[in-house]
């Protein structure tokens, strides 16, 4: 089959859009792709192989989308985004499109995925140990935005598919409401799921864990979906403990659910323990979901 390569005019949003592709049925605007935000960073550049990767597996395309900076021109930074996608999906850049943007990444990032139909937007992050790090994290803020999932990843990764998924449950009442996602995962995947609970000490927080637990399985057990539970002992930090346990399990994905922020129409909180798992989790992808 002959390389063909077909310019659109860009959707509201996009101020640029390339596409390049043999073999993909239909384009972004026509959704269900992978998007990309890229900085041109070396994180950015592991969640590009990861969505190619997991594009492939998907067979979905990949869109990626370049927020343009004061004073950045367009074909230059058009050019940069194809030297980017050639060195990861080889030339002719098969199963790619390429778009520029420009404004707030915290607001045209969702605006994107909505735009171009994603499924998933893939993020690079960058490891922060403190609370002053955490405070300051692009990922961070842009995880509080949109309804898209964010996976959002540290290293190069080998993971494919999302198989084997830790879930980690806690007493708020946002971690058993919101599970759109997770029929959509199971769309393109087989997963096992593996929920773990933190091992509380007070009866009333005790009874909310046993209680979201149990809508939990019975979610799982109505869709017919394999599921283990794992208690952690409590001992140290709970992150760390989930951790612990995806990393026993070789597990693909760990999956974190957010809150609605009272104090913002439109934006989400993440319990301390998710915002270090984001940011901590380093060879597991994190997948971030905010409320429907």
């Amino acid at each position: 089959m002959v390389m063909q390569r077909e310019e659109e005019p860009p959707p509201s949003g996009a101020i640029r859009q390339e596409t390049r592709r043999e073999g993909v049925e239909g384009s972004g605007e026509q959704g269900n792709v992978l998007l990309v935000p890229t900085d041109f960073s070396e994180e950015s550049g592991y969640a590009l192989k990861h969505a190619q990767r997991l594009g492939r597996s998907m067979e979905l395309p990949v869109v990626l989308l370049h927020v343009m900076g004061d004073g950045e021109q367009e074909e230059v930074e058009l050019g940069r985004l194809r030297m980017l996608a050639e060195c990861v999906f080889g030339r002719g850049c098969e199963g790619v499109l390429m778009r520029l943007a420009r404004g707030v990444v915290s607001e045209v990032v969702p605006r994107e995925a909505s735009a171009v139909g994603a499924e998933y937007v893939i993020l690079g992050s960058r490891d922060a140990k403190n609370p002053v790090e955490h405070k300051h994290s692009t990922s961070l803020n842009l995880l509080r935005t949109g309804k898209v999932p964010y996976v959002t990843v540290q290293q190069n990764t080998s993971v494919r598919s999302y198989q084997d998924v830790v879930l980690p449950i806690d007493y708020t009442d946002e971690s058993q409401k919101h599970y759109g996602w997770l029929d959509r995962l199971c769309c393109y995947f087989e997963p096992t799921f593996h929920l773990v609970r933190p091992d509380v000490n007070e009866p009333e927080l005790e009874e909310r864990v046993d209680e979201n637990v149990t809508k939990v399985m019975s979610l799982l057990s109505e869709r017919g979906i394999p599921h283990t539970v794992r208690t952690v002992p409590g001992d140290s930090d709970y992150a760390l403990e989930i951790l612990q346990v995806a990393r026993e399990l070789e597990s693909d994905l760990i999956v974190v659910i957010t809150s609605v922020d009272p104090r913002k129409k439109g934006s989400y909180m993440l319990e301390p323990h998710a915002r270090r798992l984001v940011l901590q989790a380093a060879e597991i992808p994190v997948m971030t979901v905010n409320p429907e």
